[in-house]
């Protein structure tokens, strides 16, 4: 294959949270509580407030995001989003078609990284549902390197710790930003993935709807 290290966002890529019922993900949750709209720069301020840092419990974290969008929830309302924060958690799940698309990649001979921007408690859940270091070369969180992506540390971690090149190297991911350009900007190729078709308007190449195709651009 082309390349000898394939780098994999995990969230929206590879695994994804998928409640019943209620807001689709974390940042749903709290924006509901903390009665704001969910944006990029929520996005943003989001992610610098649980990822960057490790922590123990959600607690911490929401009161961080809590003071940086400048709210100041009641112990109860802090209390409601841990809980919906939890709940979250325990429906991490993987897409089909994507631990076996790790695999493929690996019985082609590329060292394979997990490289994700998430937060402490949600890496430790899957840690205990999948075998995250038994199926990865090596898992580069944010929290764990404090670096998020699209910052130029977090792939210059993951090609360190799996001894590669940047130009030997494939990230495959589902952000346009914070994935496929901060990748290249590195000297990386890149894989979009859209599961949702998104981007088919924007020139996004090579980009795939799902992982089955993934060999093909590799």
């Amino acid at each position: 294959m082309a390349g000898d290290a394939v780098l994999f966002d995990c969230w929206g890529t590879l695994f994804t949270t998928a409640p019943a019922s209620g807001p689709a993900g974390p940042m749903g949750v709290l924006a509901d509580g903390l009665e704001t709209e969910v944006d990029a720069d929520f996005r943003d301020v989001y992610e610098e407030a649980f990822m960057l840092e490790p922590h123990d419990g959600y607690a911490t974290p929401v009161r961080r995001l809590a003071r940086a969008v400048g709210a100041d929830p009641d112990g109860e309302t802090v209390t409601a989003m841990v809980k919906g924060l939890e709940q979250l958690a325990d429906v991490q799940v993987p897409y089909d078609d994507a631990l076996p698309a790790v695999e493929a990649v690996r019985e082609r001979g590329a060292a394979v990284a997990l490289v994700t921007n998430t937060d402490a408690t949600s890496l430790a859940r899957l840690r205990q549902s999948y075998p995250l270091d038994g199926t990865f070369d090596a898992v580069i969180a944010s929290c764990e390197v404090g670096a998020l992506k699209p910052a130029p540390a977090i792939f210059e971690a993951a090609l360190d710790r799996l001894d590669a090149r940047a130009g030997t190297a494939v990230m495959v991911g589902d952000s346009p930003r914070s994935d496929v350009w901060a990748a290249r900007r590195l000297g990386l190729r890149a894989v979009l993935v859209d599961r949702g078709d998104k981007y088919g308007q924007l020139d996004h190449e090579p980009r795939v709807r799902d992982l089955t195709a993934l060999g093909n651009h590799l």
